[in-house]
């Protein structure tokens, strides 16, 4: 019952001071042991020796353990944190060697690798000037007749790598035979003003067969079906050469763009029932939110897309 009381801690004050004491004595007797041990030696005839707790075999071993635990001396603590430093001084000076043979590694290898590729890429320039100087540049550049073209298409082109001496210097290939291309006439629709200057050819066809960029629908309608700047219409070149004269990305992305428009343009005329060059008029008024208008790749690209609209209702 005293112990329910004293573990509940419902206990009066005097069973409260009875556990304490009774915890106490189990403290002491640990104490009191290990005093016996060192005391025994030094007063061996003391009538407490008799008792037989101090005869039993755990005893003598339990004694011998205290006296050489005694025995030791312990070193004080500022002692021993002197011992030590050496130790971590050695470990923190280890891996400062070790993270600084990493660095080096890493950096051996960096370096190593921008030597390799400064080397390729310098190999890399030095044939393909080589290339060039020796002739052997793409096909379509070398077939360009040197009389046709002039020096600043040259310096325009190809600047400091080939010049007018390098190419007009050797025998010219056999000229091509010119288009026979008909005057351009303009279609029904604004006036157009274009440049009605040759431009050089190379395969039989122009170097520059589309024009970069277009201000109004009339110059893409003029372009795809009679010509502008010179050159023979779209129509006529895919008549004459397929597709071949579509000879890089820029040209092929130009008439994607042309062609969704004229395309656009005889559909919405078809559907009203009006001459296409009545659409292509509409189609260079119309205007942005802000009040400008909107350029013909600005409107190919409103007419594609995932949120395409049609030309129906831009006009």
């Amino acid at each position: 019952m005293y112990a329910l009381g004293y573990a509940s801690g419902q206990g009066s004050d005097l069973d409260q001071s009875g556990d304490q004491f009774v915890k106490l004595l189990l403290e002491l007797r640990v104490v009191l042991l290990q005093d016996s041990a060192l005391l025994m030696p030094r007063f061996p005839k003391l009538p407490l020796w008799k008792h037989p707790v101090f005869s039993h075999d755990d005893w003598s071993r339990f004694a011998e353990q205290v006296r050489e635990a005694e025995a030791r001396e312990e070193e004080p603590e500022h002692v021993l944190l002197a011992r030590t430093q050496p130790l971590v001084a050695s470990e923190i000076a280890a891996l400062n060697r070790n993270l600084s043979g990493l660095v080096q590694h890493g950096t051996t290898v960096v370096s190593d690798a921008v030597k390799d590729l400064k080397s390729y890429l310098v190999a890399a320039i030095n044939a393909l000037t080589q290339q060039i100087a020796q002739n052997q540049a793409p096909q379509r550049l070398l077939l360009v007749p040197p009389e046709a073209v002039k020096e600043s298409f040259l310096n325009e082109s190809f600047g400091d790598i080939l010049s007018t001496t390098a190419l007009t210097s050797r025998s010219p290939p056999a000229r091509r035979p010119a288009l026979d291309v008909p005057p351009a006439t303009v279609a029904p629709g604004p006036s157009l003003e274009s440049n009605t200057q040759a431009r050089p050819v190379a395969e039989g066809w122009p170097i520059d067969p589309i024009t970069p960029s277009m201000k109004s629908m009339a110059e893409v309608w003029q372009e795809w079906h009679h010509g502008l700047g010179g050159n023979p219409s779209v129509v006529e070149l895919d008549k004459r050469f397929g597709n071949k004269w579509r000879y890089n990305s820029k040209i092929r992305q130009r008439c994607s763009i042309r062609k969704r428009l004229v395309m656009a343009a005889k559909e919405e005329a078809s559907r009203r029932g009006v001459p296409v060059e009545d659409v292509i008029s509409m189609m260079d008024k119309i205007k942005a939110s802000d009040g400008h208008r909107l350029s013909p790749d600005k409107i190919s690209r409103l007419l594609s897309g995932s949120n395409k609209q049609s030309l129906s209702s831009l006009l």
